[in-house]
């Protein structure tokens, strides 16, 4: 095998596992802003977990884990519309997305989903009345369109 053609294979080889290293080294990370957290170091926390997620490739379950502590994170600090938006986007990564209780989860963070849990369904039920609505409309249209030719 030439030079050349080992410098691609390595190339290849290391591209396809790259993916697998990111999603280590944010586990990683994930683990000292959890002990960050728990020590009280907020601002470290969300710093790590930015960091975190702005890497590529993670699996879902890491996201999540990610935007949780981050929650908690702004939860402590006061920070309830920014809490707030990263429950929204667990909701979008996971539907049914339900808190595992550990040390870390704590009562504010329980109502907090709940709410943001209610808003969703409140917001999918306001979805379907306005396309149930639209739909009638349209065929209203329809019928007086053809009732008049």
């Amino acid at each position: 095998m030439c030079p050349l053609q080992r410098f691609f294979l390595a190339v290849v080889l290391i591209t396809s596992f790259y993916p697998l290293f990111g999603n280590e080294n944010c586990k990683n990370e994930l683990a000292v802003a959890r002990q960050q957290y728990l020590s009280g170091k907020f601002e470290d926390t969300i710093e790590l977990t930015t960091r975190c997620l702005k890497k590529r490739s993670l699996d879902i379950d890491t996201k999540i884990k990610a935007h949780e502590l981050k929650a908690l994170s702004y939860l402590s600090k006061e920070f309830r519309q920014h809490a707030k938006s990263e429950v929204k986007r667990i909701f979008a990564l996971n539907e049914s997305y339900n808190p595992n209780l550990d040390e870390l989860i704590k009562p504010d963070y329980l109502v907090l989903v709940d709410e943001m849990r209610k808003q969703k369904k409140q917001v999918n039920m306001t979805k379907w009345i306005l396309l149930g609505a639209g739909s009638i409309i349209a065929a209203g249209l329809i019928i007086v369109v053809l009732s008049e030719n």
